[in-house]
């Protein structure tokens, strides 16, 4: 897929963005190179598919619990729409159910980072997220890196 996105956010009273984690670990590199030579990119799929779960996953975890908030009080998981099964293997190990979980990746594909913001707002258009809504957004990217926030719509 290709696509593009942003998030405009604007000053408010009420909080917001609770919190924002992100990271990288260089030492995964061998997982997902670039042969310059003949041009295209190599990964090891399985390996790569087990640290973005386990990473992500983690990472899930960490954030709620810095924020002092539980799997049931988050009430919506905005993933990196990287493909259905790590998605579906993130909530699992979160025990978060399907119906929290906003997935748009048959529609537009892998868009990468834009996949977030394009997933955002399709759920945002259908009028899902409701004011006072616990929303985590969380992604893995090359070069193993990651994020998520916390948001207080």
């Amino acid at each position: 897929g290709d696509g593009a996105g942003a998030m405009i956010l604007g000053g408010s009273d009420e909080p917001g963005i609770m919190s924002s984690t992100i990271g990288s670990d260089g030492s995964y590199k061998d997982l997902l190179t670039v042969n310059t030579d003949l041009e295209y990119i190599e990964m090891k799929g399985s390996d790569v598919f087990k640290t973005a779960v386990n990473t992500l996953g983690k990472l899930a975890v960490h954030t709620l619990k810095i924020n002092n908030i539980s799997n049931e009080e988050l009430n919506w998981l905005v993933p990196h729409q990287a493909n259905d099964r790590i998605i579906q293997a993130i909530a699992k190990k979160i025990n978060l159910p399907q119906e929290k979980i906003i997935i748009t990746v048959a529609k537009h594909g892998n868009t990468s980072a834009a996949s977030i913001p394009l997933a955002f707002d399709e759920a945002n258009a259908k009028s899902l997220f409701k004011q006072g809504d616990n929303i985590m957004l969380e992604a893995f990217g090359a070069g193993f890196t990651w994020g998520s926030i916390l948001l207080k719509y």
